[in-house]
């Protein structure tokens, strides 16, 4: 249901920002010390570890139609490769 959407969509709006926060912080060091950025990087990736198994545990739990839903709307979620638009998952079965 729209719960179980909620859920998820707040997943991954804190993986986004853990992604985007990793992204810029690594832009914004270029210059600085390697160890500061590194250990923030490996502290961003800890915390997106997370998120991805806990999205995994969810899904894991819920029925088999609601699993192949919720797969969907994470596809949808996800950017393409290379360039600034998502997957349009009306064009997928």
């Amino acid at each position: 249901g729209p719960t179980v959407l909620e859920v998820f969509n707040t997943l991954l709006k804190h993986l986004t920002l853990s992604v985007d926060f990793e992204l810029g912080d690594r832009r914004s060091s270029a210059g600085s010390a390697v160890f500061n950025s590194c250990s923030k990087e490996s502290d961003e990736r800890i915390v997106q570890n997370a998120i991805i198994q806990t999205i995994g545990f969810f899904g894991s739990n819920l029925p088999d139609y609601q699993r192949s839903e919720i797969m969907m709307f994470i596809m949808g979620k996800v950017p393409v490769f290379g360039s600034s638009h998502t997957l349009d998952t009306s064009q997928l079965g």
